[in-house]
Parts: structure tokens; sequence; C-alpha cells
């Protein structure tokens, strides 16, 4: 088994389902607050992208996320939660998007991650890298790091589904 492909797989299907969750929303569903600790769909689509962004960028390559760089001011994003271990009460709550930039910011990111997995052989995966400042070890392997973006977008495609359900829109587009 080619390990590699296994993960272009799951980060092209990730990315197809979070964008096609996303499909139909505006800046009123985007925004609704469903209440509860729950944030909006817009913080959820946010905070899934910049993590994508921030692990492959930071943690696995070692360069500077987009968010931070190229990109910056131009995510679609009001604000940008503190990644510094700063207080982020009310964040995912005050946060807006710009739903057209936002999804440029996405395909940006995608497009690194694709890029990334396609310059990889299975022996990378095993190289370490430094996941402390998220209470894990600082030599933990690069599959973690990958498995940690997989995860977290996937459940922040599942809230977004939920809200839009709860609007009495189709969330997953299955």
């Amino acid at each position: 088994m080619d390990v590699v492909k296994v993960l272009q797989t799951q980060f092209g299907m990730m990315h197809q389902t979070m964008m096609g969750t996303a499909e139909g929303l505006d800046a009123e569903t985007a925004h609704f607050q469903p209440g509860g600790r729950a944030g909006s769909a817009a913080s959820n689509l946010v905070h899934a992208v910049l993590i994508e962004d921030i692990f492959l960028n930071s943690f696995v390559t070692g360069g500077t996320p987009l968010a931070y760089g190229e990109w910056a001011d131009r995510t679609g994003a009001s604000e940008l939660p503190d990644m510094q271990g700063g207080d982020n009460t009310g964040w995912d709550q005050r946060v807006t998007l710009d739903l057209e930039q936002g999804q440029q910011y996405a395909e940006a990111v995608f497009n690194q991650s694709d890029a990334y997995l396609a310059s990889i052989s299975a022996e990378d995966l095993d190289r370490t890298c430094d996941l402390s400042a998220f209470g894990m070890s600082d030599a933990e392997p690069v599959s973690t790091a990958l498995s940690i973006i997989l995860a977290n977008s996937n459940w922040h495609t599942g809230e977004v589904s939920t809200i839009k359900g709860i609007q009495g829109l189709q969330g997953y587009p299955f």
C-alpha cells in the first residue's frame, strides 16, 4: 500500500466535502449563531482552513503559514484567533467571513497541501515536528500532524453541516 497516495486521497475527499458543505452559504446563513457554545458556520470554516495552513506550513514544513505571509489580510476573516496561546474567548462568535475571499484563501491552502503531499515519500511521514504548542511532543511524526489536519477539518465540516441543517438547508453535499 502506498500510504502517501492514501493521504492524497483523504485530503482530496476532505477538501471536496468541506467545499461542498460550504456551498450555498450566504452571509446570513454563514454567520447564523446556533446558540450555546457553538460558533457559526463561518467561524468553523475559518478555523478548519487556518489549522491546515498553520500545521502544514509552520509545523510540518517550517515555513510561514499563508495567513501570516502572502495571504495576510486576504483570508476573508475579519480577525484571526490568537495562535500564541492568547485568550480566544468569543472569537468564534465575533469573527465574520467574506465568503468569496475565504474560498480563495481555502483554495490556496488546499493547493499547498496537495503540492506538499505530491512531493513526499512514505519515509517523510516519519520525520518529526514540534507540536508541543498543542500539548503534544516536540518530536511528533509528520504523519500525526497530517492526521490532526484531517480530523480537525472533518470535525468542523460536520459542524458546518449541522449548522446548515438547523437552518433548513442541506448540510453535506451528498
